[in-house]
């Protein structure tokens, strides 16, 4: 097995475990309660100096990113502890696989469930009265971005695969 394989493989294993475990106290509050609260804060802020409308991409897009944040660190930090109580973090060291590719994978499974602060704050913004526009060339960029990844990824594999066949 080629070392990326192997790499990704143990990444995989640590996303799937943090996902199998569920989401403890810090994900609900890191992740749920934060958001919404830091929200709605930020809203009446905005309200109490007159400039919600101006101020709107910072009071939406700000808790969001603090929920996905508090998220990731809280569950990292978590996660460390658990190992230590468990007595399994020097069995995780002493693994054949790199601890930081396991961790890192516990981290990311729980980075990725923490994205539920985005939708989160959206809708607890618009029942708040504050709504958030994205402009046509920002969503474009993204998906010229998609496009072109794909595109390359196809050169490359034909060209793979072209090498692959020659005798």
């Amino acid at each position: 097995m080629s070392s990326v394989r192997w790499a990704l493989a143990v990444l995989a294993a640590g996303f799937r475990i943090q996902l199998g475990q569920g989401r403890g106290g810090s994900f609900l509050l890191g992740a749920v309660i934060t958001p919404v609260l830091t929200t709605v804060t930020f809203v009446f802020i905005g309200r109490y100096v007159a400039k919600d409308a101006e101020l709107a991409p910072f009071l939406v897009v700000a808790p969001a990113l603090m929920g996905l944040w508090s998220g990731a660190i809280f569950t990292a930090g978590e996660i460390i502890g658990e190992e230590r109580f468990a007595g399994t973090l020097e069995l995780l060291v002493a693994a054949p696989a790199a601890t930081e590719l396991a961790i890192l994978g516990r981290v990311l499974a729980s980075s990725s469930l923490s994205l539920i602060a985005f939708p989160e704050v959206l809708m607890v913004s618009a029942l708040l009265g504050v709504t958030l526009t994205v402009q046509g060339g920002f969503v474009g960029f993204f998906l010229y971005l998609r496009r072109r990844a794909k595109h390359i990824a196809d050169v490359e594999l034909d060209t793979e695969w072209s090498e692959l066949q020659k005798p």
